[in-house]
């Protein structure tokens, strides 16, 4: 099995906080967000595991990993794996294609 690190783009990581920060400001439970940060956890090992467990999405080679109502959009490289995008799927599809678009580009 090949070894892989995981690398986050700043827009992916901006999406997380984001998230993050909007769940604290409107008092989501606590245990909801540590549960959905274990589930990333463990998703993302599936991914170590089974690079090309998403689906293909779009025309590009970026794939889309769907766990618990949210997504990530990665790309598989030899050594590492570019997490582009961390999405929660109740999010309008607009502002997905944008940021995806954005985070590609840099």
């Amino acid at each position: 099995m090949v070894e892989r690190d995981v690398i986050w783009s700043q827009t992916a990581i901006d999406q997380f906080k984001r998230l993050l920060f909007f769940w604290e400001a409107n008092e989501v439970d606590k245990k909801f967000r540590e549960y959905i940060i274990t589930r990333l956890d463990e998703h993302i090992k599936v991914l170590l595991n089974y690079p090309k467990c998403g689906k293909p999405y779009g025309i590009s080679k970026i794939r889309e990993f769907v766990f618990d109502g949210f997504s990530l959009f990665y790309l598989v490289r030899p050594k590492k794996i570019i997490v582009y995008l961390f999405w929660d799927n109740r999010q309008d599809p607009a502002k997905l294609k944008y940021l995806l678009s954005n985070s590609l580009q840099n």
